[in-house]
């Protein structure tokens, strides 16, 4: 798979006369999403992360001219009792946005899901294509096509479950599928999230944009931590910190845990780093090594308490070591006050640390401020910003737009995000 250059995104809209999705979604799938079969033999998949899972992206006519890799992934997901979702993609000779950049006819993507269903017919859990939204892929700049596919799907085979649409989580995630909605011939059951977006800048914006207006089940079928990317250019815009990457997936599992009703999967995407195929793109819950990585514990921890009884001895998961009492803000003269904070009893004998204010979805904080705080004590603290924030923050529709970012030090490194405070003004 190409990987892509990350935005700012919103996401999907659904079928407007689709059924609202009923009370009783839960969380019910963790996953692995991973191109190599040897991934799938380790053991720990299910013994330390849960995992009951794997997805599994090939091209459009694998079916038809490339099946040995796909035999081999899927055995191995066999051998494994993991239940495999295979999502299609181009082939690797396209180059698009430039030439060559072929999409199939409605006629030929359909022959070549006939073949991959008459060869593999216990796969039943599909993704019509991958990330069609991003300009890498020829269904790019054809919605029409891409609902076409999913119609092709479910005519064809009306016991799978077929998801609307992969995308990922940039700018014209929403636009895209409201192009594809008057073509699509049912409500899908659930839609593919790539929410690298929220995920690794600390914010839910695009998720948020998906609750509000879309129903059905939200898979995520890539998620993860970023611990280096590197865009087209060829400019680091994440350098390599195994730590963020942890933090990022830790985020992304507090904001599953409060959307328990919608986000019934998740797939984190690659097991091992495979430098120099992943040097550009590197979410892997192991080094190339194979030691473990700060967000393997996560995973396992979080997972297993999604999905109690899967694992064989789930993680358990520490209590956080300093928390926010009161989510808002007081804007006064000086700058915006945070707090109080708790610095918890086990953190003897302090909570180190700094405090971040952000603009929702900004990387670069407007002000920062350092706290020292003693085990089981709580105080509030100031953060000073500069006179054009202030201005900004009184008035009444900045409420809502800040984040807090709590980063601690010790006795511990932990990060925690605030999204979406409460500004308090003064009267």
């Amino acid at each position: 798979m190409s990987r892509r250059t990350l935005a700012l995104g919103a996401l999907l809209v659904l079928v407007p006369a689709a059924p609202a999705v009923p009370a009783a979604a839960a969380f019910s799938v963790g996953g692995l999403s991973d191109q190599h079969a040897e991934s799938l033999g380790d053991l720990r998949l299910r013994s330390e992360l849960s995992m009951t899972a794997a997805r599994l992206v090939v091209r459009w006519d694998a079916a038809l001219v490339e099946p040995g890799p796909v035999e081999t992934w899927l055995a191995a997901a066999r051998a494994r009792g993991l239940r495999p979702l295979v999502v299609f993609n181009r082939p690797p000779a396209t180059r698009c946005p430039s030439a060559p950049c072929v999409l199939p006819s409605v006629a030929q993507f359909t022959a070549a899901f006939n073949a991959f269903r008459q060869r593999w017919p216990s796969v039943t859990e599909f993704g019509p294509w991958n990330e069609a939204n991003v300009a890498s892929q020829p269904t790019a700049s054809n919605p029409q096509r891409a609902a076409e596919f999913y119609n092709a799907m479910v005519a064809t085979c009306p016991a799978c479950t077929v998801l609307g649409a992969e995308l990922l989580d940039s700018t014209d995630a929403p636009a895209y599928v409201r192009a594809m909605t008057p073509f699509l011939a049912s409500a899908p059951k659930a839609w593919g999230i790539h929410n690298y977006e929220d995920v690794n800048h600390l914010r839910t914006s695009g998720t948020d944009a998906l609750l509000r207006l879309t129903t059905g089940e939200i898979w995520l079928t890539e998620g993860a931590g970023l611990v280096r990317y590197v865009d087209g250019s060829g400019r680091v815009t994440f350098p390599y910190d195994e730590q963020r990457a942890a933090d990022a997936t830790r985020f992304m599992f507090d904001y599953i845990d409060r959307h328990l009703d919608r986000v019934t999967r998740l797939y984190y995407y690659g097991l091992r780093d495979r430098t120099p195929n992943d040097d550009r793109f590197d979410t892997a819950l192991l080094r190339r090594n194979a030691v473990k990585r700060p967000a393997w514990d996560i995973v396992a921890a979080r997972l297993g308490k999604l999905l109690p009884g899967v694992a064989a001895a789930p993680a358990v998961s520490r209590p956080a070591p300093i928390q926010l009492l009161t989510r808002s803000l007081r804007l006064t003269r000086r700058g915006l006050v945070a707090g109080p904070l708790r610095c918890a009893k086990a953190s003897k004998p302090r909570c180190r640390g700094r405090l971040e204010v952000r603009w929702n979805g900004r990387r670069k904080a407007f002000g920062k401020q350092t706290f020292s705080l003693r085990a089981r004590h709580t105080k509030s603290y100031t953060t000073r910003v500069g006179p054009r924030n202030r201005r900004l923050l009184r008035r009444k529709r900045s409420s809502r737009r800040v984040t807090l970012v709590v980063r601690l030090t010790r006795p511990r490194a932990y990060v925690r995000s605030y999204p979406r405070l409460r500004i308090v003004r003064r009267r």
